[in-house]
Order: structure tokens, then sequence, then C-alpha cells
């Protein structure tokens, strides 16, 4: 059972959202751009040139730590199969509970403009997708760790190298990760630590 997920951001939750803001953007000696949403107060900017951006914002109700967040195509279906391997969803009535990205209205265009940068289609622009980022739900691995899935709308795609963009790993990615698997064959680890 293997569903396509591709880590697009890492969410770090902070009560002072502007010195945690000023912390990471000292770290990657860039400047964090302020959130789409009017419901949160929150910075956002890329820290690897494969689309994965770092989030900092004020924690939602019982966030705690850093929290991933993964695209999916299919959030129904991921999450099926996220209980099919142990994991859990957080639900309500038996169902699983999702909720939207919204993009504030007073955003809009600036998420429009970034769209056109980003190489967005005309077309997916004039259908008025500037409105949502994508549908989420929370779900914890076997362990209790929570991380976010979200299938993402079209244009947001576009932003995260994501769904029909994604690129794969690399054949050296896969050659050195085979390499450090060999390697590690035959280990006595329980010695090592």
């Amino acid at each position: 059972m293997a569903f396509n997920a591709q880590l697009i951001m890492v969410n770090v939750p902070a009560k002072d959202v502007k010195t945690t803001r000023d912390f990471y953007s000292a770290m990657f000696g860039i400047e964090f751009a302020p959130a789409w949403s009017d419901e949160v107060e929150g910075y956002h900017a890329p820290i690897s040139s494969d689309g994965i951006k770092l989030s900092i914002q004020s924690p939602g109700e019982g966030q705690q730590g850093l929290a991933c967040i993964f695209a999916v195509d299919n959030l129904e279906e991921a999450l099926r199969e996220i209980q099919g391997m142990g994991g859990k969803t957080l639900e309500a009535d038996g169902k699983a509970i999702t909720f939207a990205m919204p993009i504030a209205q007073s955003a809009q265009g600036a998420y429009a403009a970034c769209a056109v940068r980003y190489g967005v289609p005309q077309e997916l622009l004039a259908d008025g997708n500037m409105d949502n980022v994508g549908t989420c739900a929370v779900v914890k691995d076997p362990a209790g760790n929570s991380m976010i899935l979200v299938e993402l709308d079209r244009v947001a795609q576009y932003a995260f190298k994501s769904g029909p963009l994604q690129e794969g790993l690399t054949s050296r990615q896969l050659r050195l990760h085979e390499e450090e698997l060999q390697a590690s064959r035959g280990l006595d680890l329980q010695k090592i630590r």
C-alpha cells in the first residue's frame, strides 16, 4: 500500500510569530512573505529548490511542535490508506475532519500575480481558482506524530511543484540511498546505540 505523498511545507508554530520569523529569516538568509490567510498570523518562504516551504504561524488549537504538510493526489483515498497502514485520522461522527486552506479575499490579487510568475496557465487563472489552496486533514502516524495531508488546488500545485508537476528523486539520490542501505546491511545497530 503506497500513495503519492510529497513533503511541501514544514510548519513552525510560534507564540511570538515575528521573533520566530526573524530567527528563521536570519538562519536561511531569506525574507519571509506574509501568509495569504486572514485567519492566522503567519509567514512563509521557500527553503529548498524542490518547492519545500517553511511556514511560521501562531499555533492551532492543540498544536505542539513542528508539523509536516504532505501534498496528496486524492485526500479521501489517502485517508483510507493511512488508516489501513496503522495511522489515525482526526474524526467527528465517524468521518474524517477536513478543512480548507482559504486565501483571504484581500490577498487573492497578489496570489494571482504570484501564480502567473509560477507559470500557471491562463485558463486556470480564468476559472477563478484564487480563493483556496486546498483541502486538508490532520492525521497521526502509528507513533502518534501529527501531520497534515492536503489535496492542493490546481493553481497551488504550481507553487509547490506538486501533483503532475512533481519531480521524482534523481538517479543520484536513489543511487546514494541504495549505497546507504547496502552499507547498513549486516550492521549490529544495537551495539552502535
